[in-house]
């Protein structure tokens, strides 16, 4: 076999390497320039609706407020319905026609709508177990309500939390009117079929007539 030795000396070596190292130091602040201003200029771009919902559900920002029901002839209070307000945790409140029209269309309208109904139920469970009478009602759009598991996502929510279903009113908004009535009218008997009530929000400011109020078969307007 053959044995070969070579020798360098150092100081040889440490000249070669100098200004391999200083290429490498200048390329690695030019990355790290650029890399900075993709940085401040992603930071810089305004959220989508999208992002900023999930953002806001994320920080547990969306929150019910609760209207009461009121029995016109006795006066006493036989209900409330949650209505979704955005508060930041900064303290403000967010109006609802500055964010309901971009939920609404949102891919985040199911998360937030389930969110609202689970924190209702936590908060008011002890009132719904205690008066068999009272119910809360909460606002679902069509195209929710025809999801294929709604009704088992909602039994879900009330099993967590006692709550019978009975105590429970599902109401259907007007304002998109996507959804076919047919699709509408078959999720509404599967509701009903489950023990929930039916109601339907703002009859005549939208697009349905009398032949939906028929058809959907509401327990109340």
């Amino acid at each position: 076999p053959l044995v070969a030795h070579l020798k360098i000396r150092r100081t040889a070596l440490a000249n070669w390497y100098k200004p391999s190292l200083l290429n490498c130091i200048l390329i690695a602040l030019g990355m790290a320039f650029l890399a900075s201003l993709i940085f401040v200029r992603e930071m810089q771009r305004p959220l989508s609706p999208t992002q900023r919902f999930a953002a806001a559900q994320n920080a547990n920002e969306f929150q019910p407020f609760f209207q009461p029901i009121v029995n016109s002839q006795s006066g006493a209070v036989e209900g409330c319905e949650a209505l979704l307000r955005w508060v930041k945790t900064n303290g403000e409140v967010i109006p609802p026609m500055k964010f309901i029209n971009e939920l609404e269309i949102s891919p985040m309208l199911v998360p937030v709508t389930l969110g609202i109904i689970e924190r209702s139920l936590f908060v008011l469970s002890p009132i719904l177990r205690a008066r068999p009478n009272f119910h809360i009602a909460f606002n679902i759009t069509p195209e929710h309500i025809i999801a294929t598991n709604f009704v088992t996502e909602l039994n879900s929510i009330c099993a967590r939390h006692a709550v019978l279903p009975a105590s429970m009113t599902v109401e259907i908004t007007e304002r998109l009117g996507a959804a076919s009535d047919e699709a509408v009218r078959r999720a509404t008997q599967m509701v009903r079929s489950a023990g929930y009530k039916i109601a339907l929000d703002d009859v005549g400011t939208g697009h349905n007539g009398l032949a939906q109020v028929h058809d959907f078969e509401a327990d109340y307007l």
